[in-house]
């Protein structure tokens, strides 16, 4: 069969797009699940891309299955329906953590770089992202998102830059993080590994699930999540070995890599401040219509308590977001982690039992073969 390029690429993106928000783009991220860790990040790389390619492969070819279900999410599939149900009330919460992580890196970004206000930063994307929602520009929002890509691009070069500047760093780094022990989430490299698969894996889920329902051809889910895996997993290294290399400057920052736009000129710093701070407003109201619209369709509001709805969302995510970034970075991620974790398990079960009941069916068509033959 020949290989459908264009829709490979297409899954590779939005595989790579959808794991990249606020705590990859600043850096802090990177930081906590592989730059803690020293030289063992690249191992933790390594473990990310084998199981990224894993779940999302399974995810793709799950939603291909089941191309003419379009009531069963990822999790009922993989999980059955009283482990899918719980799911389906988990992930709202699950989002909102990560939309209260997006608000309080948009203060963060303008309080580094301008010294303005952290609440500023805050009040400023909560009320834009409310307000999109509440005037129906889902669709702005959804163009804006694709400066998230851009926004990657952009760190990735940045990275890259600060990387040959600094690479006479090197011989200093297992010094440096020996003497200076940077507290991550988690105590081992290999459960770090595990724990930020787990935040990959379930950020994906429903998405990917979905995409495999509308592909032309299955193996474009297989080479797609390749090649999604292959370069966000590049990314994360090459913004990884920036981190290493100038470790004790940037481990009590907020947001890693403006320090690094920074090193090169002060043009290209306002300029990636100006793109993430509009990425963050972009991403938080993409993630603020996803929990309001699963709340509105569970419980079928009419508009004014959909706009009520939004108001106590947004108020939320203002007040928790108070919490500073790195630190809801380390207490969210690794709640999304043990869920995103036990999802894989479950995946890894519900493909074993397909590949048996497989291999029973075809045992049973051999014996029926066998009498006729006798």
């Amino acid at each position: 069969m020949i290989k459908d390029n264009t829709e490979i690429i297409k899954v590779a993106s939005i595989y790579m797009a959808l794991n990249i928000g606020s705590g990859f783009a600043s850096g802090q991220e990177i930081l906590q699940f592989f730059s803690g860790f020293g030289w063992a990040g690249y191992l933790i790389g390594l473990t990310v891309f084998i199981l990224m390619i894993y779940g999302g492969n399974s995810m793709l070819d799950a939603g291909w299955i089941c191309k003419d279900d379009h009531k069963i999410s990822v999790y009922e599939y993989f999980g059955g329906k009283f482990i899918g149900r719980a799911y389906n009330v988990i992930i709202p919460i699950l989002f909102f953590g990560s939309y209260t992580i997006m608000v309080a890196g948009a203060g963060s970004v303008l309080e580094q770089f301008f010294d303005i206000p952290n609440i500023i930063g805050r009040i400023v994307v909560v009320v834009a992202s409310v307000l999109s929602l509440f005037l129906n520009f889902q669709h702005i929002s959804k163009f804006i998102g694709h400066i998230g890509k851009g926004v990657a691009l952009v760190i990735f070069i940045i990275s890259f830059i600060v990387i040959i500047k600094g690479i006479f760093n090197i011989t200093q780094i297992s010094t440096f993080i020996q003497e200076n022990p940077f507290k991550t989430p988690i105590d081992t490299f290999y459960g770090a590994a595990i724990l930020y698969s787990g935040i990959i894996v379930l950020a994906s889920s429903q998405f990917l699930f979905d995409v495999g329902k509308e592909l032309n051809q299955r193996s474009s889910g297989y080479y797609g999540a390749i090649y999604g895996s292959v370069s966000f997993v590049l990314m994360a290294l090459v913004i990884h070995t920036a981190i290493l290399l100038y470790f004790d400057k940037v481990y009590t920052l907020p947001i890693v890599t403006i320090y690094f736009a920074e090193l090169i000129s002060p043009i290209v710093a306002f300029m990636t401040v100006i793109l993430m701070f509009v990425a963050m407003y972009s991403a938080s109201t993409i993630t603020l219509w996803s929990v309001s619209n699963i709340i509105k369709k569970k419980f079928s509001f009419w508009r004014k308590r959909y706009i009520a709805v939004l108001c106590v969302l947004g108020g939320g995510g203002l007040v928790l977001s108070t919490i500073p970034f790195g630190k809801l970075v380390s207490l969210i991620y690794p709640i999304n982690g043990m869920f995103g974790v036990f999802l894989i398990i479950l995946i890894a079960y519900k493909n074993r039992r397909r590949v048996y009941e497989t291999e029973e069916s075809s045992d049973v068509d051999s014996t029926d073969n066998s009498e006729d033959i006798t």
